[in-house]
């Protein structure tokens, strides 16, 4: 387990300095998106998208999972 940064000192730019030398890079898995037609821009911007495979409904309250 990583060890949490605790306060220290603060720069004027605010980094704390040798608390990022103890986290790993990270790296971000983005699956790749096959091309599909897309909404016309007016439906596209009511939906929040113009791709229909990622038009998924807003459920409000987040996920339910995780809420205590």
């Amino acid at each position: 387990m990583m060890p949490v940064p605790g306060p220290g000192p603060v720069h004027v730019d605010g980094n704390m300095p040798g608390v990022w030398d103890r986290f790993p890079v990270g790296m971000g898995y983005v699956p790749m998106q096959n091309w599909e037609t897309p909404y016309p821009i007016s439906h596209g911007f009511m939906q929040g998208t113009i791709f229909p495979s990622l038009d998924y409904p807003f459920m409000m309250g987040g996920c339910r999972k995780w809420q205590r």
